[in-house]
């Protein structure tokens, strides 16, 4: 069975969904699930972070668990691989895989695994506070930032609220960013208020592994045929 694996931030996998994955027999979905796991252990940046002294052992039960159920037929490769990268608790490390619950309806892996803590952000109350820009006492100015994929999270909106405090020429400074999902890098001019000196961003953490380094090789050989010049 052809494997593919998208390294971006860390490691991706994406495979198709189960209507067009071909049946195969207990053999190939082991190897499956053993290639997925060397490759994560080998590869994964974050798997040195995560599987230390004090989770050695839950990691190891673990693995062995559901390498256990796959051998024994209980389950396909592909449901234990996207288990077994749950662990981590990483969304940059996931199956983008749609499967049948109980009911019938097609659910995405990416959603359950990121609940399988028992936190369940669907029945959680949702904190939808306005935006907002201005001083709340003689030193003190707030700007709330709810959201970064919506009309006031527009770069206008930003720069405004920006211009207000600086005007406002208040000793404090409140972002509050409760309620904000992500999205947009559109916060990054509020950076040079929150830092006294010049801020680094780091970029993409690599495992120096062969795999690795041969993935980026190819991708900076791509980049520049493309004539896109190299890439950070």
């Amino acid at each position: 069975m052809k494997k593919v694996f998208n390294l971006l931030m860390c490691l991706l996998f994406a495979f198709s969904t189960m209507a067009g994955v071909p049946q195969l027999t207990v053999e190939q979905h082991l190897e499956d699930y053993d290639f997925a796991v060397k490759y994560i252990e080998d590869n994964y940046a974050g798997f040195l972070d995560k599987v230390v002294d004090s989770t050695r052992s839950d990691y190891e039960e673990m693995k062995n668990r559901l390498r256990a159920q796959v051998a024994n037929g209980e389950r396909p490769g592909w449901n234990a691989v996207a288990e077994y990268t749950a662990w981590f608790n990483d969304r940059h490390l996931k199956i983008q895989q749609s499967y049948p619950n109980e009911k019938g309806e097609w659910v995405n892996w990416t959603e359950h695994f990121m609940n399988r803590k028992g936190i369940h952000y669907e029945v959680m109350m949702e904190y939808e506070p306005a935006a907002i820009a201005c001083k709340v006492t003689d030193k003190t100015f707030l700007i709330r930032f709810p959201s970064c994929d919506s009309d006031i999270s527009n770069s206008k909106w930003i720069k405004e609220s920006i211009k207000q405090f600086k005007k406002s020429r208040c000793e404090n400074l409140v972002i509050d960013i409760r309620g904000n999902r992500g999205g947009d890098p559109r916060w990054t001019p509020y950076w040079a208020l929150l830092y006294d000196h010049e801020g680094v961003v780091p970029g993409i953490e690599y495992r120096n592994t062969p795999q690795n380094l041969s993935y980026i090789i190819d991708e900076e050989k791509t980049y520049k045929l493309k004539g896109e010049g190299h890439r950070n």
